[in-house]
């Protein structure tokens, strides 16, 4: 299944096509459009390197045993960085995503994510999670200097 998941990550890239529904040739028809959904981000700003934790619920609830959301970083409509979670049972997930350390502050960045449907041979996607916002405020900061010296114990 995870050989699956990240197949699927590289091919869905901003998970913004059109599926069709198999019928007969000249009459195919789009699939119902995936339920929209509230996406949650912490934080709303900071740095390049900054982790941020985004969080959802309703993914296929009554089947999130077989469920697992991507989440994405994206520059404008570019994804820069994307990483994939299973499902808790009632349907809610948590995941992290890095904003990479050299984020232009000047360009526009949001959080975005989905949540597909493993039906085995076949994968769903059943919503969407709204886009939020994110403000690079700067460059990555410069790791600490170490410090000089022996190390001194009490005790």
């Amino acid at each position: 299944m995870t050989l699956r998941r990240a197949a699927l990550s590289a091919a869905t890239g901003l998970a913004l096509a059109t599926t069709l529904v198999a019928a007969p040739a000249g009459a195919q028809q789009p699939a119902p459009a995936p339920e929209s959904l509230p996406l949650d981000i912490t934080p709303t700003s900071g740095p390049g390197g900054t982790v941020i934790t985004a969080s959802g619920a309703d993914c296929a609830r009554q089947q999130a045993f077989n469920a697992f959301v991507q989440v994405y970083l994206a520059q404008g409509d570019r994804v820069v960085n994307s990483s994939v979670h299973d499902v808790s049972d009632t349907g809610t997930w948590s995941q992290q995503v890095q904003v990479p350390g050299d984020a232009d502050p000047a360009a526009a960045y949001s959080v975005f994510a989905t949540c597909f449907l493993d039906l085995g041979d076949d994968t769903d996607r059943v919503a969407e999670y709204e886009a939020v916002p994110f403000a690079v405020s700067g460059p990555a900061a410069a790791p600490a200097s170490p410090v000089p010296g022996d190390p001194t114990f009490t005790g």
